[in-house]
């Protein structure tokens, strides 16, 4: 092809391979003036006779040459321009050949990815994705995650968690948890149920608040007796609230759990038994408001010892805004190393728990106190 494309730039035209271009051609390769016993030579004799005769067997010297000159009288320079640009056309198409990709795989991958995908997947992975997806119907075998998440999930999950979230989440959960969370929450229909334990917020002590707000809760509500003795076995009281003649002292602790408070009171003599006596009501602590869902639960734990005399507390969950008063719980007894009870939420709301710290003057005898431990109030969506 060098050959003919040279012969054209120096003769100006395309010269046709005719026989005597074959037979000088051939007798440069196979060096016929060093071996001319060589089986090529030998046949490029039998070649050059038969060249110069015709179909009948005459010999005629001048009859290739005389063939090409008629040929190149019957071409025009129109038609000799067209087979130029064909030959050069030819020689582009042949160097840019390797430039597509190959009907099979090679053994080895290409350093780039090409610009379309291959028919058939290599035997090894290319370093780097290629533009365009695979649309194989089977997964990769490959045990290595991809360096970056596909733009779609894959159907089977992960042996091993991507270090990046994909942008949709798979149908199924992988094995193993992802160390970054994801960007779309779960649509799982069993959501675990959280628990968080409530910070305590606010403290009031010894005034007139604390009393009018204990008494607008409490009066009238039962009173659950409750410690290790086992007092009052049987009996059924209504709490009366704080008596109006109750004065004393004491002191809230900071507000970290567990929070505790000491007091001592005096009130008017009153008889003394499980409920005839008068109560003092001293502190109470506020938690914070949390929104909690139906079905709910508040759970709180404390302790108590007595001072001048039994402990007497309540705990109260508010409904905001207002407040407004949505259950009540009023305990009475003697020494608690630990007692608990909860609160079930009934609608979807904000609430907040306070809980009022007094003490009841079980003797009669005017004298009363107590020691009181707010261990935790704690929430549960369920």
């Amino acid at each position: 092809m060098r050959r003919a494309y040279a012969a054209q730039l120096k003769n100006g035209h395309l010269q046709l391979l005719d026989t005597e271009t074959v037979m000088n051609n051939v007798t440069d390769i196979a060096n016929c003036d060093a071996n001319p016993d060589s089986k090529s030579c030998q046949n490029l004799d039998e070649v050059t006779d038969t060249s110069n005769k015709d179909i009948y067997g005459t010999v005629d010297p001048d009859r290739e040459a005389k063939r090409q000159e008629k040929m190149l009288n019957n071409t025009t320079p129109e038609t000799r321009a067209t087979s130029v640009v064909a030959l050069i056309e030819v020689m582009v198409v042949a160097g840019i050949a390797t430039q597509m990709p190959s009907m099979i795989p090679s053994l080895s991958p290409s350093v780039e990815p090409s610009l379309e995908p291959s028919y058939y997947p290599s035997n090894v992975p290319s370093s780097l994705p290629s533009l365009m997806p695979s649309t194989s119907t089977i997964p990769s075998q490959s045990k290595v995650p991809s360096n970056a998440p596909s733009d779609l999930p894959s159907k089977v999950p992960s042996k091993v968690p991507t270090k990046v979230p994909t942008k949709l989440p798979t149908k199924v959960p992988s094995s193993a948890p992802s160390s970054i969370p994801s960007r779309l929450p779960s649509t799982s229909s069993g959501p675990s149920a959280p628990i968080r334990d409530l910070l305590f917020v606010n403290a009031v002590q010894n005034s007139a608040t604390v009393a009018t707000l204990y008494n607008s809760a409490v009066v009238g509500k039962q009173v659950v007796f409750n410690d290790d003795g086992g007092t009052c076995p049987g009996s059924t009281c209504i709490a009366a609230g704080s008596h109006p003649t109750c004065t004393g002292s004491g002191s809230v602790s900071d507000l970290i759990a567990p929070v505790t408070s000491s007091f001592t009171q005096h009130v008017a003599s009153a008889t003394g038994g499980c409920c005839t006596a008068n109560s003092c009501v001293y502190a109470y602590v506020d938690t914070e408001t949390i929104f909690a869902i139906s079905g709910g639960t508040i759970s709180f734990q404390l302790g108590a010892n007595t001072g001048g005399d039994w402990y007497e507390v309540a705990a109260i969950l508010y409904s905001v805004p207002g407040p407004i008063i949505e259950d009540v719980k009023v305990f009475r007894g003697s020494v608690l190393a630990t007692g608990t009870d909860d609160f079930t939420i009934q609608s979807n709301g904000d609430y907040f728990i306070r809980f009022f710290a007094g003490s009841y003057d079980a003797s009669g005898g005017t004298a009363l106190g107590a020691s009181l431990r707010l261990d935790s109030f704690r929430y549960s969506s369920g």
